[in-house]
């Protein structure tokens, strides 16, 4: 088994800004389709969540099958843990292959056994907890069943010989001891690994297990001297040959590279065209969300009504030289419309049925109010009966009796629907306003047939069907 670090695929889970020869995603961009198992290496940075939200790890990229299958393949997954970890956070590591139990203590004490973690574990000058073996194969690896006992190598222990870094691991090869790549002159060669680099004849200077351990799980503790950005860069470097990339200082930001001053410009010119179509696209968004209102006349009740009621009769009226008025109350009339024709008064409604001949009444009431019945005022309901229900399904606006009240009393019948549909004919067509303005002011009861063309037609929907 070769690997050569430029070939080798490293995902950082938890940690941004490191090599560009690295995949890194921060815990908020982790992704349910994102899978471990498709990478050689793993290195998860649980210091940066939160550990309330370690109980969601058990989703998505997270399942504990997915890193199994890292491991059972030949990957390596690195997990660095945050200080203070305690056992009763175990049961949100379920989605380990391995584990081994923590116990919580401190201390300052540490001696390192493994070379090439040597630079990492340096950063870590004190400790919170220590493992318990031994080490416990969670879900199945390389044929071994949950619950049964796996291998494990000491990277770093404590004083008393307990261990505050591991390697976790469950190999089928040569006499079930993990294997290591050799860094020699004659190339990428497997060696046994040793845990303690001093059982080695000659010392540490003879042991050339410098790279990482593959098919296995690393369990480290989070630096102390440092971040854990740091601890991760270094991680890359020493165990993947993948160097940090030095930040670009803010006096080289400011050195034009050759051939970077024409990109520059056609930046610049982008960013204007963007700018440009940004701009013209809100006016066009503003427009359409204007234009949008008309519809509320077909689903609105009460003051909203009203309000889209008084303003799509105002821009007709405007047409022709007339204009609609607010309420003087609001216990009063819902707007007067001033046009050639005369006045008129309005009472809007909305229904979740058919309109009473309440409505007509309450028109005829403001028709007699003292300042108005001088000026003989046209009488016109604006009605939205059955406003719950789509247009085309609708039931009949108004009953016989409705109608005969409101031809007595000179009143004008005009559904919202209705209006939509001459607004609509008005907006193709500014001159019919005055047409429209005619059938208001001589119908009695519903819009006289000469008109009805003028309040007739097709609403259209997204889809092109019938609404």
């Amino acid at each position: 088994m070769s690997r050569v670090a430029g070939d080798t695929r490293i995902l950082v889970i938890g940690s941004a800004e490191h090599s560009r020869n690295v995949t890194c995603v921060n815990w908020s961009e982790v992704r349910p389709d994102l899978d471990p198992a498709d990478f050689d290496a793993v290195i998860v940075n649980l210091t940066s969540l939160p550990r309330d939200s370690w109980g969601l790890l058990a989703a998505g990229p997270f399942r504990s099958t997915r890193f199994a299958k890292l491991v059972d393949s030949g990957g390596v997954l690195i997990v660095v843990l945050p200080k203070d970890l305690a056992d009763q956070d175990v049961s949100s590591m379920a989605w380990l292959p391995f584990w081994m139990t923590v116990r919580g203590q401190s201390g300052e004490t540490i001696h390192i056994f493994d070379p090439a973690l040597e630079n990492y574990m340096n950063l870590v000058s004190r400790w919170t907890f220590c493992f318990q073996p031994p080490c416990t194969v969670q879900h199945q690896v390389a044929g071994r069943q949950a619950g049964t006992e796996g291998y494990y190598d000491v990277v770093a222990q404590n004083r008393a010989g307990e261990p505050l870094a591991v390697v976790l691991a469950d190999w089928c090869l040569q006499g079930n001891r993990p294997l290591r790549f050799a860094d020699s002159d004659a190339g990428n060669e497997l060696i046994p690994f040793h845990p303690d680099p001093f059982e080695i004849e000659g010392g540490p200077e003879e042991c050339h297990a410098e790279q990482v351990t593959w098919g296995a799980v690393y369990l480290l503790p989070a630096p102390t001297d440092g971040n854990a950005k740091d601890g991760v860069d270094v991680l890359l470097q020493d165990l993947f040959g993948i160097a940090p990339e030095t930040e670009e200082p803010e006096w080289a930001q400011r050195v034009v590279a050759p051939g970077q001053a024409s990109l520059d410009e056609q930046i610049s010119r982008c960013d204007a065209v963007i700018e440009e179509q940004t701009r013209k696209r809100k006016e066009l968004i503003d427009a359409r969300t204007e234009a949008r209102e008309a519809v509320k006349l077909l689903y609105e009740t009460g003051e909203a009504l009203e309000k889209i009621v008084r303003a799509t009769l105002r821009e007709i009226a405007e047409a022709t030289g007339g204009t609609v008025e607010e309420p003087l109350t609001p216990e009063g009339d819902d707007g007067r419309m001033r046009t050639r024709h005369g006045w008129a008064v309005l009472e809007v409604k909305g229904r979740k049925g058919s309109i009473p001949d309440d409505d007509v009444s309450q028109v005829c009431k403001w028709m007699d109010e003292p300042d108005m019945v001088a000026q003989a005022p046209k009488g016109i309901l604006v009605a939205n009966p059955y406003r719950k229900i789509a247009i085309g399904k609708r039931g009949k606006p108004f009953e016989p009796n409705v109608v005969q009240l409101a031809s007595r009393r000179k009143v004008c019948l005009l559904t919202t629907q209705q209006l939509y549909l001459a607004y609509a004919h008005f907006k193709q067509d500014s001159s019919s306003a005055e047409d429209i303005l005619s059938a208001l002011y001589s119908s009695d009861g519903k819009i006289h047939k000469e008109f009805q063309h003028l309040f007739e037609g097709r609403i259209e929907s997204i889809t092109n069907e019938e609404v």
